[in-house]
């Protein structure tokens, strides 16, 4: 696993300057990510995941979201509220495609909120088993 933390300062204009520290923890199963503003003052805190306008993006009746791509595919959970918009994917300048954002719903700064995202394949291609060959 990989476990990494770090600042942003997105809105230091905004009154109460609010900092973002997010932690992550990494799992091949899962990753794990807390967000912690500090600061601020009342503004609305939403994390946001855009997704690839290849990527079909479901909503289940418990608030969690599964994300698929090919053989990828995730389960993204959190104990804050989750809701899916349309969104602009622009991968080059002067390119918009119409793609889906997951986003979480905080609350008002300063607060702090989790998101997980499960591994739901259970042998992804991505692993490969080598086996030794024989010299000649």
């Amino acid at each position: 696993g990989l476990v990494a933390e770090g600042t942003f300062e997105p809105a230091a204009k905004l009154r109460g300057r609010p900092l973002l520290r997010r932690l992550l923890r990494s799992t091949p199963e899962a990753l794990r990510i807390e967000d912690r503003v500090i600061g601020g003052a009342g503004q609305e805190v939403r994390a946001q995941i855009l997704c690839h306008p290849g990527a079909r993006v479901r909503q289940a009746a418990d608030g969690s979201v599964t994300l698929r791509r090919g053989s990828v595919a995730i389960r993204i959970e959190s104990a804050q509220p989750i809701s899916i918009e349309d969104a602009r994917w622009q991968p080059d300048a002067g390119l918009e495609v119409a793609t889906r954002r997951i986003v979480v719903h905080y609350g008002t700064a300063p607060c702090s909120g989790t998101i997980r995202m499960q591994n739901l394949v259970a042998h992804p291609t991505e692993l490969l088993t080598l086996t030794a060959a024989p010299s000649h």
